[in-house]
């Protein structure tokens, strides 16, 4: 991109001081809004040449580092859909425990509490 330049921080710290320098040439004749006119873009081009600079500062991406953070997310990935895997499986064996424990008019009301579409389909067939 042609504007990371190297050469755009000095031209910017370079305008900045300019319109810094024309404030006062605004201000003389009694000319406020070119006055400030002058002192904002002084302002703006000061910010400019800072944030020039620290992105100019700023440390390259480094790819073995981007590898590593991705093989990272990965194994979490990994890990996450193992307990989600492993909760699916424990809920499924506590399910099976309960309802022959309860009576079937108990789990279908229980069902229906929760709100369960499952429940709502067998009772709609009952009826």
């Amino acid at each position: 991109m042609w504007f990371k330049h190297r050469a755009w921080m000095p031209i910017a710290w370079l305008l900045s001081l300019a319109n810094l320098g024309a404030v006062w040439f605004a201000a003389v004749p009694g000319e406020p809004w070119h006055a400030t006119t002058h002192a904002l873009l002084a302002v703006l081009f000061a910010v400019g040449a800072g944030h020039l600079m620290t992105r100019r500062l700023a440390p390259p991406i480094d790819e073995s580092r981007v590898d590593r953070l991705q093989r990272g997310i990965d194994v979490i990935a990994l890990e996450v859909e193992r307990i989600s895997e492993g909760q699916r499986y424990v809920t499924k064996i506590l399910n099976e425990k309960l309802a022959p424990s309860i009576g079937p008019g108990e789990a279908q009301a229980i069902a229906v509490e929760r709100k369960d579409p499952a429940a709502a389909r067998v009772r709609d067939k009952e009826r």
